[in-house]
């Protein structure tokens, strides 16, 4: 008796204090862990689905920062440009007193009218696409166009000419059904509802 009363008195000398959770105890933390394991699960998963929403985006603007920086080099080093309807073959201008509007734009670095860079809608792929004189095929430069008319030209009030002015302003619409080279669909029952990129790049005649 007297050695089991000593070795239970040591015990309790070396172990101050020691107590074990009891069950309810147990229910408690086990739960605080979960919801804590549950939080994290859920941002991690709000995360990912934040990026795989913004990424497309990210990629699309840098798209359509290489569109506005293509066309206004061209359109700006132009010595005179025409406004009308084309495609890869050909460009027909538009002459007065029709507005000067179209799917396709026409622009000349010199007086020789046939050494050209011609941007156009294609309405078979529903692209804006390049092309040069010297070029058989055009390179795309936006995707999903939807509307026709992407050119007018312009006076600084932003009314649209009817005849060939000097200074004038080339106003630029893009109406887009996707974000640009992702695939991702734009419109009233998706995402993202609409997406259009307008730009007016002053021609200055030389």
């Amino acid at each position: 008796m007297n050695c089991f009363v000593q070795k239970s008195s040591v015990l309790r000398a070396a172990f101050p204090g020691r107590k074990a959770f009891t069950f309810t105890e147990l229910l408690v933390a086990s739960s605080v862990f979960l919801m804590v394991v549950g939080g994290v699960l859920i941002a991690n998963s709000v995360g990912m689905r934040m990026m795989g929403i913004t990424q497309p985006k990210v990629a699309a603007a840098g798209r359509t920062r290489n569109t506005v920086g293509q066309l206004y080099s061209d359109i700006s080093s132009a010595k005179f440009v025409r406004l009308g309807n084309g495609n890869l073959t050909g460009f027909t201008n538009i002459v007065a007193p029709n507005p000067k509007e179209g799917n396709a734009i026409e622009l000349y670095t010199t007086n020789d009218t046939s050494v050209f860079i011609r941007f156009f809608r294609d309405a078979a792929d529903k692209k804006l696409k390049r092309v040069t004189s010297s070029a058989t095929n055009a390179t795309i430069v936006a995707n999903a166009i939807s509307n026709n008319i992407v050119f007018r030209a312009e006076d600084f009030s932003g009314n649209v000419l009817t005849n060939e002015e000097v200074n004038m302003v080339v106003a630029i619409r893009l109406e887009y059904y996707e974000l640009d080279g992702t695939g991702t669909p734009v419109g009233a029952n998706n995402y993202y509802k609409s997406l259009t990129l307008t730009n007016r790049i002053a021609h200055r005649a030389r």
